[in-house]
């Protein structure tokens, strides 16, 4: 599903001023050790919580604030589980298995590409995806787009997008990788 040209609008006209005001409203949290307060309903199971929220009779997001600042600082967090990603597919090569690296490379910019565009204000909840346009205001952009889809469709720089969908289908050129296809065993569903 591409995405609409209100969407497409909406997400060029982001900045990321709203969220580093977001994430400085946080910082009290910051000193009890956690990125969001206790009573922030997205703090867990946050899909399940977006999923059946927008599924619901008002299709809307019951609490906007806590998600604008899930949303900011999922940055930090997307940010730390690429690099974790990153490390693992390293470590994958050094072993000697180029298609597990390949994978966990993929996942590795995937997460730093939703670093970054949380960074914006952009949120994605598997198919269920939001951004922010103020502490107390999120607006619901590419529905239906699912995780991966969305992140490089909705992404700031969609020339990588092309590079992605040929590399992660196992085309990768260069000494570490075979250019024959990488096997699918050990891919996820959603891949």
């Amino acid at each position: 599903m591409t995405l609409t040209a209100s969407d497409q609008t909406a997400l060029g006209n982001l900045s990321s001023n709203e969220i580093a005001k977001i994430i400085t409203s946080l910082g009290p949290n910051f000193v009890q050790a956690r990125w969001l307060g206790q009573l922030n309903r997205y703090s867990k199971n946050t899909d399940k919580t977006v999923g059946s929220e927008t599924a619901g009779a008002t299709g809307r997001i019951a609490r906007p604030k806590q998600l604008s600042q899930y949303i900011a600082a999922s940055c930090f967090l997307h940010a730390a589980d690429g690099w974790s990603y990153l490390g693992k597919s390293m470590l994958s090569l050094l072993r000697g298995d180029p298609h597990r690296s390949l994978h966990l490379a993929y996942y590795a910019e995937l997460r730093a590409a939703m670093s970054l565009m949380a960074t914006r204000g952009v949120g994605i909840f598997n198919g269920r995806n939001f951004i922010v346009l103020g502490a107390n205001n999120v607006k619901s952009v590419g529905k239906g787009n699912r995780t991966h889809q969305f992140a490089w469709e909705a992404s700031p720089d969609r020339g990588v997008e092309s590079r992605r969908r040929f590399a992660h289908k196992g085309h990768l050129r260069g000494p570490f990788f075979s250019t024959r296809k990488a096997s699918r065993k050990g891919h996820c569903a959603g891949c």
